[in-house]
């Protein structure tokens, strides 16, 4: 019940978020298997999905990657991620 709490209050914030920057950019650390993205696109948003390399190559199996949904194999405390 917690995790369904935490995830529709984190929709909330990012909807906000998004009507008021249409083409703002999202940065989602420790993605998993979270499907905030396909909740919560607006057609034109750029994601990042940061997680562990053996994490992100099961999720692009599952849920694929698209031109704005991007996963990049990445530790979250690493400055790595940025870069990519």
């Amino acid at each position: 019940m917690s995790s369904a709490v935490r995830s529709t209050n984190m929709d909330r914030y990012i909807r906000d978020f998004l009507k008021q920057n249409l083409d703002g950019i999202v940065v989602q650390l420790g993605c998993g298997l979270e499907t905030t993205f396909y909740r919560n696109d607006n057609g034109k948003t750029v994601w990042y999905e940061i997680y562990l390399p053996d994490v992100i190559t099961y999720r692009k199996s599952i849920l694929g990657e698209s031109e704005r949904d991007k996963c990049i194999a990445c530790y979250a405390f690493s400055e790595d991620w940025i870069k990519k």
